[in-house]
C-alpha cells in the first residue's frame, strides 16, 4: 500500500472504500494490521504516522504530544479529514 506525505512531516497510508476513518497507530508494531484490513472492508482507512513514530524523525519543535496536535490538525484539514471519525491505538 503506497504511503503519501502530508503537511507537517506526517505520512498516511490509505486503503479500502466507504466513509473516511482516521487511524492513529501505536509507537511500535506492524502499522497496517489484519484489523485494519477488516476495517477497510467497510471504510476508507487513513492510517497516519506521526513524526517520531516508526521511521519518521521527530523534528526538534515536535517532541511532546502538545507539539504534535497542531501538526495533526493542519494535516487533517489539508487532507479534508478534520471531521472524520478517529481511532487511536495505544499512544495514538
Amino acid at each position: 500500500m503506497p504511503t503519501a506525505a502530508l503537511e507537517g512531516g506526517l505520512e498516511v497510508r490509505v486503503g479500502g472504500a466507504g466513509p473516511d476513518v482516521v487511524v492513529l497507530p501505536s509507537f511500535v508494531g506492524s502499522y497496517w494490521t489484519r484489523a485494519l484490513d477488516e476495517l477497510a472492508s467497510s471504510f476508507r482507512v487513513h492510517l497516519l504516522q506521526l513524526p517520531g513514530f516508526g521511521d519518521l524523525a521527530a523534528p526538534k519543535e515536535a517532541r511532546r504530544v502538545l507539539d504534535l496536535a497542531p501538526l495533526l490538525k493542519v494535516a487533517l484539514a489539508d487532507a479534508g479529514l478534520l471531521g472524520a471519525p478517529h481511532i487511536g491505538h495505544s499512544f495514538g
